[in-house]
C-alpha cells in the first residue's frame, strides 16, 4: 500500500465516525405548550398533540407518543402552522 492510500483510507474512516457521531448525537427538545392528550393506554402512554421546540429552534406542533415518567417518545410527526392549517381543512372536510 501506498502513502497516498493509507492517507486516503484513513480520511475516509474519519469521516464515517465523524457521521456515526452526527447520527448518534444526542438532540434537545423542549415542549413548550401541551394542546391535547388524544389517547392514554395501561401502560403510561399518551398520544399527545403539543407545540414542541427541537435543538432551540422555534416550536412547531407535534403530535406522537409519550411516556414522560420513563422520559421516552415514539415515532411522531412535527407540522408546521401551514400544515397544521392545511390539515384542519382536510378533517373539517371529512364525514365522520
Amino acid at each position: 500500500m501506498t502513502l497516498t492510500t493509507v492517507v486516503a483510507m484513513k480520511i475516509i474512516e474519519m469521516t464515517i465516525e465523524r457521521g456515526r457521531n452526527a447520527i448518534m448525537s444526542e438532540f434537545k427538545y423542549e415542549i413548550t405548550e401541551r394542546i391535547a392528550v388524544l389517547s392514554e393506554n395501561g401502560k403510561g402512554w399518551t398520544k399527545e398533540l403539543n407545540k414542541v421546540s427541537w435543538n432551540d429552534r422555534p416550536a412547531k406542533f407535534d403530535l406522537r407518543d409519550w411516556h414522560h415518567e420513563e422520559k421516552k417518545m415514539g415515532k411522531g410527526a412535527t407540522l408546521s402552522d401551514e400544515e397544521v392549517r392545511n390539515l384542519r381543512e382536510v378533517l373539517n372536510a371529512i364525514e365522520l
